[in-house]
């Protein structure tokens, strides 16, 4: 697996510090367990779909959103040795991994 940049210089390969994000892992995690979610908010969410620096950027609303926007429910904390054991425990099951209820 490499890390920042894809070119094998700095990363997991090189740097036993590296660290980086697992978004898509916590998605998933989240809808398979919402338990692991230990804090949320339900919040209208605009996201900048501009070119340039915000690009992407989203913003939660409490209440009078601007027209258009879907309520959602925004993880603000997450339940990180839970998540962690099950994130390794799925990664060193034998293949084909068969999930538990």
């Amino acid at each position: 697996m490499n890390g920042y940049g894809f070119d094998g210089k700095n990363g997991f390969e090189t740097n036993p510090n590296y660290t980086t994000n697992i978004w898509d892992t916590l998605t998933l995690a989240y809808l398979m367990h919402p338990a692991f979610a230990t804090q949320t908010v339900d919040e209208w969410v605009d996201v900048d779909k501009s070119f340039g620096a915000n690009d992407g950027k989203a913003t939660g609303y409490k209440g009078s959103p601007p027209a258009g926007l879907q309520k959602m429910t925004i993880v603000k904390r997450f339940d990180n040795p839970n998540l962690s054991n099950f994130y390794v425990d799925l990664l060193t099951r034998s293949v084909p991994v068969a999930l538990l209820n």
